[in-house]
């Protein structure tokens, strides 16, 4: 189930099958998210400085780029929390899962 959040907050759920998740499961997957946030904000920038140099974009992918833009552009991940619940909170207490909240510059 969601958690409702600032729109500069971003939930993650880790699931793990067939075991329990440990504290390196959930460092890796923090590094893998800031990896991506900074991939993204990269990408953002090189996308802003070619359509800074060319008014003439072509908008044949414009389609792909409201599925993949939508919601708002955020920046760098800030700060990252991560916790389990106990079992009696869980939403499926069978599937080992962590939550992770990325707090991103707006």
């Amino acid at each position: 189930f969601p958690y409702f959040v600032t729109s500069n907050i971003q939930h993650y759920c880790l699931w793990k099958l067939n075991g329990s998740i440990t504290d390196k499961d959930i460092e890796n997957a923090i590094a893998e998210l800031n990896l991506a946030a900074e991939q993204e904000v990269q990408d953002e920038s090189n996308d802003n400085n070619i359509n800074d140099k060319n008014n003439n974009v072509d908008d044949s992918d414009k389609y792909t780029d409201i599925l993949t833009t939508a919601g708002p552009k955020l920046g760098k991940v800030i700060d990252t929390i991560s916790w389990i619940n106990p079992k009696h909170l869980q939403s499926i207490p069978d599937i080992d899962h962590a939550q992770i909240l990325s707090l991103r510059e707006t």
